[in-house]
């Protein structure tokens, strides 16, 4: 997917002014030399490592991160590093001018340290946003980079309650654990892992700190006491229950007490960044969240003197203050909607059901009154839970009632109604139902379900419907929720937004998947409104009526694709193959010096003609004005090394030390590069090495041996292992499937027009006996090199013929013919064949022949013609 489609028209005209310059910045057409021009050499190691690079997590699975991850972190880093603001008053000033001026009543407020907020969508991995600030600003900061005195190695992360933070520490473990964050997905780039020296300090944990970094892991509650509370120090001075305000509240605040020992812990740090998690919490002036995170603030500029908070970033999908619902915060710097979230399939789609014909029910039993919505919820669930039980997943089933009572009474209802339905797998939640902790679930509960909700989503958990008074405000993060029944009234589009971001998170994140929410005569114009407030169109999300007698005739629009044990004559047996391209950790003290070519240039061939500047009149050649133009060289040996040495670290991202290099390739300039052995003492020898003719070959030369060193290819060789393609697991998806009658799967799915005729051309031609669609799940990748980036190649095809011929097949339409990845993609499948065995071929099957010759040729008579034709 295009980066560019995650620049949102953003409702903040700053943020899309800001973001447009971000777009440009990264310049992401152009060479990588020319890309993210004027950030350090560690930010720039990072970002080609991040998003330049294919990606395998630790069980194997490919990965990449959302380019809307992407887009924040480069925004973060743009202003930082080139807009170089001190605060959004400052972005503001960048970029005031008359249209903005128009549409803004005031610039933003002016504050202490630099607070930027990201208004993410849920579901749209704003913790891995986190994780790319924390990596950026640690490296940048211990490598002591310029930027250095602006970031921070100290990071406080804060949650807002138990829920949020257990499963931010179910992330944050440390480095030497297989689960933590920073192993299972690509951070940190190869080689850089014994420099992420950094300690994890989770809540209430008072412990030395003995390493270069530190993440203080809490919630909120943990850096303060119950008495210096907000609500606490009001109610202590009487204030609670009166509407006289007029006392000095800051003054009684100020008097409270926000010693303990994790604020002490971490107030006596040096460089502190705040990260707050569900940030809407924090922007109330008396709320303790805001207050405590000022006091740190204080307490730094006590001891430090001026030495603030170095930065403070807000992630929320609803970034409005509290205290006035419908404004916004003044810090956002991305703006990323529910809409976009659905639109990129970032998350889940919803789908509307609406009931029609429901009968009238006469009593005083909630459940009784409802039975219809949670008799079409249940129904689905069950279509959800066969269609997912084979692939190990679960589906689950989310009831939100309006009041405690009415929750006891459903989930009364289910588990003696139902007999699928026990009290194992129902799970009642009470939660507080009025006051500013509305939603939060009730403090005797609290440990119980926090245990449920960690393990919610394995099918070893047994629960399959939740029954709660709210969809609780956040952390609830399961990605099982299939489907949603709101059995109450909705008085804010807030809690809308709410009810859909507790089920958005997607199962399988590179399918398309569906969130079904059953509404009822009150929710459809609240759930239309918010979600056109939040942008979507009614194109984005699909009604559709259940008639209550055929409650059970929904079927949900995802598909599961497996192999057929009923056609194991048509298996494919794919041998395994070791070796091919892979990355190789740099050790430069054994670099091939050997390899470099040597007497390259003749040193007394080298002319140096000095600049001139001349002028003439326009429309006369004659010169009027001639200079002679200073030429700068470096005039010292070493400076000369040093600088082409930064600049080949800087290309390759090796993070080492280049002293032991220097040396060496001093030497190698000496005695070899040129005919003879040269005098760096000598002026005019300088000024050779400065010409730009020189410059470039030696780039040029040692390039090649540093993207040799960089990556390694070796020849592929026979493992003597194969793999079938019965073997491969189920895949999940919501694209448009066939079933054919020649392949093993109960169905093929297509991400083009042509890859679907192709498929129709093979299942009817004699000469094919077995083909299937090549899939993620077979885990069969293909490496190759472009232009030092490590990349992924995944066919379209295997084909096995009547005649015992085994076929690698790529259709590609006629713009991709030409880029040089796809003949990376041809090279590198045709090595993989040649050694796979003397029955194995690769075709490369262009759309254009394909369809004017090839469709109407039989399949080995196409096979025989490309392959005579491919080298044409």
């Amino acid at each position: 997917m295009n980066s560019n489609d995650y620049l949102t028209s953003s409702q903040f005209p700053i943020v899309q002014q800001l973001l447009e310059k971000v777009i440009e910045w990264r310049n992401s057409d152009a060479n990588w030399e020319e890309r993210y021009k004027g950030v350090t050499k560690t930010t720039k190691q990072l970002l080609g490592f991040w998003f330049e690079t294919d990606h395998e997590t630790t069980d194997g699975n490919i990965f990449s991160f959302y380019p809307i991850q992407q887009l924040a972190i480069e925004t973060l880093i743009y202003i930082v590093e080139i807009l170089e603001a001190k605060d959004i008053l400052d972005i503001f000033n960048k970029f005031w001018d008359d249209s903005l001026a128009q549409i803004y009543d005031k610039k933003a407020e002016q504050s202490e340290f630099p607070k930027y907020c990201f208004k993410m969508a849920t579901g749209s991995g704003k913790t891995f946003i986190m994780v790319l600030a924390i990596i950026w600003s640690y490296f940048n900061f211990i490598n002591k980079e310029p930027i250095c005195d602006r970031l921070a190695n100290t990071f406080l992360v804060i949650a807002p309650n138990k829920i949020v933070y257990k499963r931010l520490k179910k992330d944050f473990l440390p480095i030497s654990s297989a689960n933590s964050i920073f192993r299972k997905y690509p951070f940190i780039p190869k080689g850089w892992e014994k420099f992420f020296d950094i300690q994890i300090i989770y809540r209430s944990e008072i412990t030395p700190i003995n390493k270069k970094g530190v993440i203080f892991l809490t919630n909120v509650h943990q850096l303060y006491s119950k008495q210096d509370s907000i609500p606490a120090i009001l109610k202590k001075a009487s204030l609670m229950s009166s509407s006289d305000y007029s006392i000095d509240k800051n003054d009684l605040i100020n008097k409270s007490s926000t010693e303990n020992p994790l604020f002490s812990s971490v107030s006596t740090r040096d460089n502190i960044m705040v990260i707050n998690d569900e940030a809407h919490h924090v922007h109330s002036e008396y709320l303790a969240w805001n207050r405590i995170i000022i006091e740190i603030n204080k307490a730094l500029k006590t001891r430090n003197n001026l030495n603030n908070i170095k930065f403070q970033l807000d992630f929320t999908a609803t970034p409005r203050y509290q205290t006035d619902q419908t404004k916004f915060f003044e810090h956002i710097i991305i703006d990323y909607p529910l809409s976009k979230a659905i639109h990129n399939k970032i998350v889940k789609i919803p789908k509307i059901g609406k009931l029609t014909h429901i009968p009238e029910v006469s009593s005083d039993n909630f459940a009784y009154i409802n039975q219809y919505q949670i008799q079409a919820g249940i129904r689905i669930l069950e279509e959800y839970e066969e269609l997912l039980t084979p692939l190990n997943k679960k589906a689950i089933l989310f009831i939100m009632t309006d009041k405690n009572k009415h929750a006891d009474e459903v989930w009364k209802f289910i588990v003696e109604e139902y007999p699928n339905y026990t009290k194992r797998n129902v799970l009642l939640i009470h939660t507080i139902e009025k006051g500013v902790n509305a939603g939060e679930i009730l403090d005797e509960e609290i440990d119980d379900l926090m245990d449920a909700a960690e393990t919610i989503d394995e099918s070893t958990n047994p629960y399959k419907i939740i029954v709660s008074v709210m969809m609780l405000k956040e952390g609830w993060d399961v990605k099982s929720v299939k489907v949603i029944v709101p059995l109450r009234s909705y008085e804010s589009n807030i809690l809308v937004e709410q009810t859909l971001g507790r089920g958005l998170r997607k199962q399988f994140q590179d399918q398309d998947e569906y969130l079904t929410v059953i509404e009822h005569e009150r929710f459809e114009p609240l759930i239309v409104n918010a979600l056109k407030k939040e942008g979507i169109s009614e194109d984005d999300f699909t009604f559709f009526d259940i008639e209550t007698s055929k409650i059970g005739d929904f079927r949900p629009s995802e598909i599961l694709i497996f192999p057929l044990h009923s056609k194991k004559e048509l298996d494919i047996e794919i041998p395994i193959l070791s070796g091919g391209f892979f990355y190789h950790i740099n050790s430069l003290e054994d670099f091939p010096w050997e390899k470099l070519e040597k007497q390259v240039m003749k040193i007394d061939e080298i002319k140096i003609q000095l600049p001139k500047y001349y002028e003439k009149e326009y429309g006369n050649d004659e010169i009027i004005r001639e200079l002679n133009i200073d030429f700068s060289f470096f005039q010292d040996i070493n400076d000369y090394i040093v600088h082409l040495t930064k600049h080949f670290f800087k290309k390759f991202h090796i993070s080492n030390s280049y002293q032991p290099f220097l040396p060496k390739f001093k030497k190698y300039l000496k005695n070899h590069f040129f005919e003879r052995s040269i005098d760096f003492l000598d002026e005019n020898i300088m000024l050779k090495l400065n010409h730009p003719l020189v410059i470039k070959k030696i780039y040029d030369i040692v390039t090649r041996i540093f993207s040799d060193v960089n990556i390694k290819e070796t020849e592929f060789k026979k493992s003597g292992k194969i793999y079938k393609i019965s073997e491969s697991g189920h895949q999940f998806t919501s694209k448009n499937v066939e079933s054919f009658k020649k392949t093993i799967f109960n169905y093929i799915s297509f991400d083009s027009a042509l890859e679907r005729e192709f498929a129709l051309y093979l299942d009817t031609d004699n000469d094919v006996k077995s083909f299937c669609k090549v899939s993620k799940q077979m885990k069969f990748y293909l490496y190759y090199n472009e232009k030092g980036f490590l990349k992924r190649y995944i066919p379209d095809f295997f084909v096995l013929t009547t005649n015992n011929q085994y076929y690698i097949i790529e259709t590609k339409g006629e713009v991709f013919i030409d880029k040089q990845s796809t003949k990376l993609k041809r090279k590198v499948a045709e090595d993989w064949v040649r050694k796979a065995g003397e029955n194995w071929n690769y075709l490369f099957v262009e759309e254009n022949l394909f369809y004017n010759t090839f469709q109407k040729i039989p399949f080995l008579e196409m096979a025989k013609f490309i392959l005579e034709n491919k080298n044409e």
